[in-house]
């Protein structure tokens, strides 16, 4: 199939899916399927698709072309995007088509409090498992207890982290990385402060969000 035909049905598969969305009087997916697999030339990372784009920590790779797997009601869709730096260790990844998207949190979670991971498997199976907030005055940042019936390769870079706020899942933060500390290994993640620059980031840029980066693709 043609890549513009390919396009074209993955863009009305993602309105159809943010329609529906819309007519059940929600903004967003009761469920986190708003989070996407972005594929580097090396190792797979995670990411979550936001009001303002899609998030995503860069870990392998911060700029250039890679390939995204987006999640919508009828299964996944893969395609080519652009991921770009917005600073302190966060990226923007581009796609030509509309995602579903999460609302960010403002609320900073509490040590001991309970946030909800959620990612997919190598197979593209949705898994959900609960987090502990730790306390850590020497770590900036969140840190968290890994499940312990998890494997530690489903836990990509950029995995979201959420909490159920006013009626709907919210993210409140994104993996980083793995931190050894006191003799115990820990999940190190961005909160909602450094998630804060990424809304920043999308105000102050000065290219239109919706500017095409191919040719092929149309501006919406």
């Amino acid at each position: 199939m043609p890549l513009s035909s390919r396009l074209s049905t993955r863009a009305a598969r993602a309105a159809l899916a943010l329609l529906a969305s819309a007519l059940c009087g929600c903004v967003s997916d009761p469920l986190p399927t708003y989070g996407v697999v972005i594929e580097t030339s090396t190792q797979r990372e995670a990411g979550v698709s936001t009001r303002f784009g899609i998030v995503s920590v860069g870990a392998e790779q911060d700029r250039g072309e890679v390939r995204v797997t987006a999640f919508y009601g009828d299964g996944p869709a893969t395609e080519r995007g652009l991921i770009e730096p917005v600073g302190d260790r966060l990226c923007r990844v581009k796609l030509p088509f509309p995602t579903p998207w999460c609302e960010l949190s403002a609320v900073m979670p509490v040590p001991g409090e309970r946030l909800t991971l959620a990612g997919y498997s190598a197979e593209n199976e949705l898994w959900m498992r609960e987090a502990p907030l730790a306390e850590e005055p020497r770590v900036k940042g969140l840190l968290l207890a890994p499940p312990e019936d998890l494997p530690r390769e489903e836990l990509l870079p950029g995995t979201g982290l959420f909490r159920w706020e006013v009626d709907r899942w919210r993210l409140v933060g994104l993996l980083v990385a793995e931190l050894e500390l006191g003799g115990r290994t820990w999940l190190l993640a961005h909160g909602p402060i450094e998630l804060s620059r990424f809304i920043t980031a999308d105000h102050q840029r000065n290219v239109p969000e919706d500017r095409p980066y191919r040719k092929d693709v149309r501006p919406r």
